[in-house]
This record gives structure tokens, sequence and C-alpha cells, in this order.
């Protein structure tokens, strides 16, 4: 098997990234156009809208529309969580692969102690996605750990034991030279 070449990972990885913020920016003004449906019906004092321009002072809400305020943001926080960790963790852990892996044809696999593979577990899978924060966060070390590796493993693939390769069983749009 050949590993993913680091550009087409890259690459991916925006992708997915853009996917993922743009579900998620499409469902949260959905939810503000709800939020704000709702407190206008509800004689909430809304007229500086539109205007261009802040009120002198905050308006004044009554305790309902404060809580609908307060669900809308642990809604629009806990919608950021699902869409876009859901989105790596579910795609990887049932095909193997994000839209933006598919279209350069890569896969991720688990890797056994004996060096064969298998599709990833779903343990794997949010593993891969909470040490996606130190590869992406802190560069270095997964640029490091990368170039240290032969099969080009960032943090999270050491740690869970993961491998993404270029399979030439995934249709694809770009497939990665050898």
């Amino acid at each position: 098997m050949k590993t993913a070449p680091f550009v087409a990972r890259t690459i991916a990885y925006l992708i997915d990234f853009a996917i993922a913020i743009t579900a998620f920016y499409v469902l949260l003004m959905g939810l503000m156009l709800g939020m704000i449906t709702w407190m206008a019906n509800h004689g909430a004092p809304l007229d500086f809208i539109g205007t261009g321009r802040l009120p002198d002072s905050l308006p004044e809400f009554d305790q309902v529309t404060w809580i609908v305020v307060l669900a809308s943001f642990a809604a629009a926080v806990l919608l950021f969580v699902v869409i876009f960790h859901g989105y790596f963790v579910w795609l990887e852990f049932k095909r193997g692969a994000t839209y933006g892996k598919r279209l350069f044809g890569l896969r991720v696999v688990s890797l056994s102690p004996d060096g064969s593979t298998s599709p990833i577990t779903w343990k794997q899978a949010v593993g891969r996605d909470f040490w996606r924060y130190l590869d992406v966060g802190l560069i270095i070390p997964a640029l490091i750990s990368m170039v240290l590796s032969s099969r080009q493993e960032r943090v999270g693939d050491r740690l869970c034991k993961t491998w993404v390769i270029v399979d030439p069983k995934v249709p694809s749009a770009i497939r990665p030279h050898s």
C-alpha cells in the first residue's frame, strides 16, 4: 500500500474543513433567523435591526426572551460540535474517508502490529478527530511527526494506530501519482 502524500492530505483537509464550516454556517443562519423571528413575534424590541447602527442602549428583553437567546447560543455550540466533529468521525468510521479524502482517492485504515490493515474503529475515528487539534493547532509537532514517520503519520495517526493511504479502490477525481 502507498502512503498518502502530504500535499494531498492537506488539500483534502482544507476541502473537508470548508464543507463542514459551510454546513455549519448555513444551519447557523437558519437558527439565527428562527431566533429573530421568534423574538419579533413575541414583542422583543428589534427595531434597530437593519438600520446599520446599534441602539443607544441594549434592548430590554423579558426573561423568556433571554432564555430563547441563551438556548439559541447553546444550540449553536452544539450544532458546531455535531456538524464539525461528526463530519470527520462519521465519514471516516463508516466510509474510511471524508469527501476531501475521496476526491484524492485516500482512505484511513487501522494498522495492526503485524503491518496488516483493516477498517478503522469508532474509537479510532473519535481519537483521530480529538488529536487533530494538536496536529492542526500546533503544526510543528505534526510536521515533525510526519517527517520522522515512514508512513507520514501525524501525531493522531500514531496514537490511534491509523494510516492514510492511497487506495485504488476508492473512486476519486484526482489520484496522486506514484
